[in-house]
């Protein structure tokens, strides 16, 4: 088998990009037009993937590591089981990016973003139980009973959207000066995160009201809390700078 061994990323990560499973067990590396690479990290061996397409690379793991989504073309993600190591379902989406692609953490639900509209999956079914109109041409994010969907805009603007009906909820959240990279729901779902090139905004969703506010270094391109939401995390995603609050 082939053995565990320090992998090269190439830092233009629409090209390659690598993720690790939230039960720290898989590794994958995906490089566009190429086999994805899925690393046991205990056992240190390797299983090759079909190769993945599309104008982005991206690997996103769903919060209890069963699932994989990975690109498969211009217009498609790839969903696969990775008990089985079946690829379950490929679910057509527009041009899907790691910020378009979100799991919630309790419901067994995907949220998958083009740019005006949102398809819901349910995991355990594997069909498409939704769909609705929205405006998030830069990130969106499942609440953890996959009730509530936030996105963020290249307009500055955070919105909420209740999944069952597809409305928007009241006016959006307001306070960015530049687009809204990313958002993250807390563990609770009581807050919600939003990120933009040198701001991360923390919100609390009861009342609609920013509660705390930090400076970046440079752009955020990750966001996230620990499974008990006391610690937040956030990143460019390169390397280049990692801030634990």
């Amino acid at each position: 088998a082939n053995q565990f061994k320090e992998l090269q990323v190439d830092p233009d990560r629409a090209q390659e990009t690598i993720a690790i499973s939230p039960d720290l067990k898989w590794l994958v590396l995906v490089r566009l037009n190429q086999p994805a690479q899925l690393w046991n990290v205990s056992e240190r061996t390797v299983q090759l993937l079909p190769s993945v397409g599309g104008p982005l690379a991206f690997a996103v793991f769903s919060p209890d590591s069963q699932f994989l989504a990975l690109p498969l073309a211009t217009n498609a993600v790839a969903l696969w089981h990775l008990r089985t190591w079946r690829q379950v379902a490929s679910i057509p989406c527009w041009v899907p990016n790691e910020a378009s692609v979100s799991f919630a953490t309790v419901a067994d639900r995907l949220a998958i973003g083009g740019r005006t509209n949102v398809l819901l999956w349910d995991l355990q079914a594997q069909r498409r139980v939704g769909q609705f109109a929205m405006q998030g041409d830069r990130s969106i994010a499942l609440s953890p009973d996959a009730k509530l969907l936030a996105t963020g805009s290249r307009d500055q603007k955070v919105r909420l959207y209740d999944c069952q009906t597809g409305q928007e909820f009241s006016a959006p959240l307001l306070g960015h000066l530049s687009g809204v990279e990313r958002v993250s729901f807390a563990p609770d779902g009581r807050s919600l995160v939003s990120a933009s090139r040198q701001w991360v905004k923390l919100w609390n969703l009861a009342t609609r009201r920013e509660v705390a506010s930090y400076q970046q270094p440079a752009r955020v391109l990750l966001t996230t809390f620990s499974t008990d939401g006391s610690t937040l995390l956030t990143s460019d995603g390169a390397g280049r700078f990692i801030q634990i609050w």
